[in-house]
């Protein structure tokens, strides 16, 4: 699968089960709350005969920059996005609070609060 196609795919699926934006593309990012599906790392898997690859997707669940106030939307759509990904049967292993810097506004007094989500999903 090529890894845009693959990034695109897993936007779209995840984009079913929210009303926010979600996107592969950053700069798209733009309306926040919103997702972004950044491109996967990708690792051989002899788990299986058919020689299946690994992809290991950030999924950035990314809220609005500013004070502790701001946290519980943020909060609330980290809750949609993986509850997505357990109806959806894709594995994540960890949500972990980072900070997000928009390409479109590098020189933003704040960088936004987010989660970056690490996805693991095989590609058979």
């Amino acid at each position: 699968m090529l890894v845009t196609a693959a990034m695109d795919a897993l936007a779209h699926r995840l984009a079913d089960h929210t009303e926010r934006p979600v996107t592969s593309d950053p700069t798209r990012v733009s309306a926040t709350p919103c997702v972004l599906v950044e491109p996967p790392s990708i690792e051989p898997t002899t788990a299986t005969l058919c020689g299946a690859l690994l992809y290991r997707y950030s999924v950035l669940v990314i809220g609005l920059p500013g004070a502790r106030a701001e946290l519980a939307p943020l909060a609330d759509l980290v809750e949609e996005i993986t509850g997505a990904l357990d109806d959806l049967g894709i594995g994540w292993t960890l949500a972990e609070p980072v900070a997000y810097v928009p390409l479109q506004d590098p020189a933003a007094a704040e960088p936004c609060q987010a989660y970056r989500i690490t996805v693991e999903e095989l590609d058979r």
